[in-house]
Protein backbone atom coordinates (compact mmCIF):
# COMPACT_ATOMS: atom_id res chain seq x y z
CA UNK A 1 0.00 0.00 0.00
CA UNK A 2 2.88 2.45 0.46
CA UNK A 3 4.01 2.06 -3.09
CA UNK A 4 0.56 2.98 -4.12
CA UNK A 5 0.54 6.03 -1.67
CA UNK A 6 3.81 6.90 -3.41
CA UNK A 7 2.31 6.56 -6.78
CA UNK A 8 -0.65 8.47 -5.66
CA UNK A 9 1.87 11.26 -4.87
CA UNK A 10 0.50 10.61 -0.96
CA UNK A 11 4.30 9.99 0.04
CA UNK A 12 7.71 11.18 -1.64
CA UNK A 13 9.96 8.08 -2.48
CA UNK A 14 11.91 9.56 0.86
CA UNK A 15 9.11 8.67 2.96
CA UNK A 16 7.48 6.26 1.51
CA UNK A 17 11.06 3.86 1.67
CA UNK A 18 10.89 5.38 5.43
CA UNK A 19 7.77 3.89 6.03
CA UNK A 20 8.33 0.44 4.94
CA UNK A 21 11.60 0.67 6.36
CA UNK A 22 10.40 1.62 10.62
CA UNK A 23 7.39 -1.10 9.64
CA UNK A 24 9.30 -4.00 8.48
CA UNK A 25 11.68 -3.36 11.32
CA UNK A 26 9.44 -2.99 13.93
CA UNK A 27 7.53 -6.26 13.41
CA UNK A 28 10.79 -7.79 13.11
CA UNK A 29 11.55 -6.95 16.37
CA UNK A 30 8.42 -8.33 18.07
CA UNK A 31 8.85 -11.31 19.41
CA UNK A 32 8.74 -14.52 17.05
CA UNK A 33 5.33 -16.76 17.02
CA UNK A 34 1.90 -17.07 16.14
CA UNK A 35 0.46 -18.20 13.18
CA UNK A 36 -1.38 -17.68 9.98
CA UNK A 37 -4.24 -19.74 8.17
CA UNK A 38 -5.45 -19.36 4.60
CA UNK A 39 -9.54 -20.94 4.94
CA UNK A 40 -11.38 -21.74 1.84
CA UNK A 41 -15.25 -20.11 3.39
CA UNK A 42 -16.76 -16.43 3.47
CA UNK A 43 -16.00 -14.11 6.29
CA UNK A 44 -19.38 -14.78 8.55
CA UNK A 45 -18.44 -18.89 8.42
CA UNK A 46 -15.14 -17.53 9.55
CA UNK A 47 -16.32 -15.57 12.20
CA UNK A 48 -18.81 -18.69 13.44
CA UNK A 49 -15.96 -20.98 13.40
CA UNK A 50 -13.79 -18.86 15.80
CA UNK A 51 -16.95 -18.18 18.11
CA UNK A 52 -16.74 -22.12 18.43
CA UNK A 53 -13.73 -21.90 19.73
CA UNK A 54 -12.99 -23.61 23.73
CA UNK A 55 -13.06 -21.11 25.76
CA UNK A 56 -9.24 -21.33 26.81
CA UNK A 57 -8.68 -20.26 23.18
CA UNK A 58 -10.96 -17.61 22.84
CA UNK A 59 -10.01 -14.54 20.49
CA UNK A 60 -6.75 -15.94 20.08
CA UNK A 61 -7.28 -16.02 16.83
CA UNK A 62 -8.64 -13.43 14.37
CA UNK A 63 -9.87 -12.29 11.12
CA UNK A 64 -6.45 -10.91 9.45
CA UNK A 65 -7.98 -10.76 5.73
CA UNK A 66 -11.09 -10.96 3.70
CA UNK A 67 -9.75 -11.36 -0.33
CA UNK A 68 -12.70 -12.76 -1.46
CA UNK A 69 -16.44 -14.75 -1.46
CA UNK A 70 -14.76 -17.93 0.25
CA UNK A 71 -11.48 -16.50 1.06
CA UNK A 72 -10.36 -15.66 4.54
CA UNK A 73 -7.23 -15.14 6.56
CA UNK A 74 -6.86 -15.87 10.49
CA UNK A 75 -4.07 -14.94 12.37
CA UNK A 76 -3.46 -15.82 16.26
CA UNK A 77 -1.11 -17.36 18.72
CA UNK A 78 -0.01 -21.31 17.74
CA UNK A 79 -2.44 -22.85 19.21
CA UNK A 80 -5.57 -21.21 18.35
CA UNK A 81 -4.32 -21.41 14.93
CA UNK A 82 -3.83 -25.14 15.57
CA UNK A 83 -7.16 -25.62 16.85
CA UNK A 84 -8.99 -23.98 13.71
CA UNK A 85 -6.64 -25.91 11.41
CA UNK A 86 -7.93 -29.18 13.39
CA UNK A 87 -11.40 -28.33 13.41
CA UNK A 88 -11.06 -27.18 9.19
CA UNK A 89 -10.27 -31.10 8.87
CA UNK A 90 -12.98 -31.97 10.64
CA UNK A 91 -15.10 -30.32 8.73
CA UNK A 92 -14.09 -30.68 5.73
CA UNK A 93 -12.95 -27.13 4.85
CA UNK A 94 -10.15 -26.37 2.28
CA UNK A 95 -7.12 -24.47 4.64
CA UNK A 96 -3.29 -23.92 4.49
CA UNK A 97 -0.59 -22.57 6.82
CA UNK A 98 1.16 -19.11 5.33
CA UNK A 99 4.83 -19.53 5.71
CA UNK A 100 4.60 -16.55 8.14
CA UNK A 101 7.35 -15.25 11.65
CA UNK A 102 4.37 -13.15 13.21
CA UNK A 103 0.82 -13.74 13.60
CA UNK A 104 0.58 -10.06 11.32
CA UNK A 105 -2.54 -8.07 11.40
CA UNK A 106 -3.64 -9.20 14.86
CA UNK A 107 -3.14 -8.50 18.47
CA UNK A 108 0.48 -9.57 18.17
CA UNK A 109 1.52 -6.17 16.53
CA UNK A 110 0.20 -3.78 18.75
CA UNK A 111 3.32 -3.79 21.34
CA UNK A 112 4.80 -1.42 18.02
CA UNK A 113 2.06 0.39 17.33
CA UNK A 114 3.30 3.28 19.25
CA UNK A 115 6.58 3.64 18.30
CA UNK A 116 5.35 3.20 14.52
CA UNK A 117 3.08 6.30 15.41
CA UNK A 118 6.16 8.37 16.42
CA UNK A 119 7.46 7.41 12.71
CA UNK A 120 4.62 7.95 10.59
CA UNK A 121 4.06 11.63 12.60
CA UNK A 122 7.61 12.78 11.17
CA UNK A 123 6.75 12.07 7.60
CA UNK A 124 5.23 14.77 5.35
CA UNK A 125 1.36 13.75 3.47
CA UNK A 126 0.31 14.99 0.15
CA UNK A 127 -3.45 15.22 -1.36
CA UNK A 128 -3.87 11.99 -3.65
CA UNK A 129 -3.60 12.92 -6.87
CA UNK A 130 -5.10 9.35 -8.42
CA UNK A 131 -7.66 7.97 -6.14
CA UNK A 132 -6.13 5.72 -3.92
CA UNK A 133 -8.69 2.79 -2.68
CA UNK A 134 -8.11 1.17 1.25
CA UNK A 135 -7.20 -2.20 1.70
CA UNK A 136 -8.44 -2.48 5.29
CA UNK A 137 -11.60 -0.83 4.63
CA UNK A 138 -12.69 -0.68 0.88
CA UNK A 139 -13.14 3.05 0.70
CA UNK A 140 -11.84 5.68 -1.54
CA UNK A 141 -9.41 7.49 1.05
CA UNK A 142 -9.71 11.43 1.15
CA UNK A 143 -6.59 14.12 1.70
CA UNK A 144 -7.80 14.10 5.40
CA UNK A 145 -8.01 10.76 5.49
CA UNK A 146 -4.68 9.20 4.11
CA UNK A 147 -2.82 12.23 6.02
CA UNK A 148 -3.85 10.72 9.52
CA UNK A 149 -1.47 8.83 11.65
CA UNK A 150 -3.53 6.91 13.06
CA UNK A 151 -5.18 5.75 9.44
CA UNK A 152 -1.39 3.69 9.21
CA UNK A 153 -0.84 2.76 12.32
CA UNK A 154 -4.34 1.12 12.35
CA UNK A 155 -2.89 -0.17 8.63
CA UNK A 156 -0.81 -2.49 10.47
CA UNK A 157 -3.78 -4.02 13.21
CA UNK A 158 -6.77 -3.88 11.50
CA UNK A 159 -7.55 -6.39 8.59
CA UNK A 160 -7.01 -6.51 5.01
CA UNK A 161 -10.40 -6.24 2.84
CA UNK A 162 -9.16 -6.79 -0.27
CA UNK A 163 -12.56 -8.36 -1.57
CA UNK A 164 -14.33 -4.45 -0.37
CA UNK A 165 -11.37 -2.36 -2.25
CA UNK A 166 -11.59 -4.92 -5.43
CA UNK A 167 -15.69 -4.15 -5.11
CA UNK A 168 -15.20 -0.21 -5.06
CA UNK A 169 -13.18 -0.54 -7.85
CA UNK A 170 -15.69 -1.94 -10.02
CA UNK A 171 -18.76 0.14 -8.34
CA UNK A 172 -16.45 2.81 -10.44
CA UNK A 173 -16.22 1.13 -13.15
CA UNK A 174 -13.09 -0.58 -13.18
CA UNK A 175 -12.35 -3.19 -15.66
CA UNK A 176 -8.92 -3.66 -15.63
CA UNK A 177 -6.55 -4.93 -12.97
CA UNK A 178 -2.61 -5.47 -13.41
CA UNK A 179 -1.11 -6.74 -10.28
CA UNK A 180 2.51 -5.32 -10.22
CA UNK A 181 5.08 -7.58 -8.29
CA UNK A 182 6.98 -10.89 -9.04
CA UNK A 183 3.73 -13.24 -9.29
CA UNK A 184 0.46 -13.74 -9.46
CA UNK A 185 -0.41 -13.57 -5.81
CA UNK A 186 -3.65 -11.24 -6.07
CA UNK A 187 -4.28 -11.75 -9.67
CA UNK A 188 -6.83 -15.33 -8.81
CA UNK A 189 -8.01 -13.16 -5.87
CA UNK A 190 -9.62 -10.65 -8.32
CA UNK A 191 -10.53 -13.39 -10.41
CA UNK A 192 -12.86 -15.10 -7.95
CA UNK A 193 -14.23 -12.13 -6.38
CA UNK A 194 -15.28 -10.83 -10.49
CA UNK A 195 -16.23 -13.74 -11.10
CA UNK A 196 -19.90 -12.82 -12.44
CA UNK A 197 -18.50 -9.79 -14.79
CA UNK A 198 -17.56 -11.29 -17.83
CA UNK A 199 -16.00 -7.68 -19.18
CA UNK A 200 -13.00 -7.84 -15.80
CA UNK A 201 -9.64 -8.40 -17.30
CA UNK A 202 -7.48 -9.39 -14.04
CA UNK A 203 -3.83 -9.99 -15.27
CA UNK A 204 0.02 -10.28 -13.76
CA UNK A 205 2.66 -8.36 -15.29
CA UNK A 206 5.22 -11.36 -14.14
CA UNK A 207 5.28 -14.76 -13.41
CA UNK A 208 7.32 -16.83 -11.92
CA UNK A 209 9.84 -19.07 -13.71
CA UNK A 210 8.83 -17.31 -16.84
CA UNK A 211 10.52 -14.88 -19.07
CA UNK A 212 9.68 -11.29 -17.96
CA UNK A 213 10.07 -9.23 -21.30
CA UNK A 214 7.70 -11.51 -22.58
CA UNK A 215 5.34 -11.85 -19.45
CA UNK A 216 5.52 -8.41 -19.35
CA UNK A 217 4.35 -7.61 -23.36
CA UNK A 218 1.67 -10.39 -23.10
CA UNK A 219 0.31 -8.91 -20.38
CA UNK A 220 0.29 -5.18 -22.17
CA UNK A 221 -1.15 -6.82 -25.37
CA UNK A 222 -3.92 -7.91 -23.61
CA UNK A 223 -4.64 -4.64 -21.53
CA UNK A 224 -4.75 -2.75 -25.33
CA UNK A 225 -7.15 -5.66 -26.32
CA UNK A 226 -9.34 -4.83 -23.49
CA UNK A 227 -9.03 -0.96 -24.64
CA UNK A 228 -6.29 0.38 -21.95
CA UNK A 229 -4.27 3.21 -23.77
CA UNK A 230 -1.06 1.77 -23.47
CA UNK A 231 2.03 4.43 -23.23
Amino acid sequence: FEVAAYVAGVLSLRDAVALVAARGRLMGALPAGGAMLAVAVGEEQAMALLDAAPAQLAETVEIAGVNGPASVVLSGTAPGIAWVESECAGRELRCSRLRVSHAFHSAAMEPMLAEFGEVVRGLEFGAPVIPLVSDTSGEVLSAERVADPEYWVGHVRRAVRFADAVATLRGAGITAFVELGPDAALTPMIAEITADDEDVLAIAAQRRDRDQVETLTAALGRLFAQGVAVD
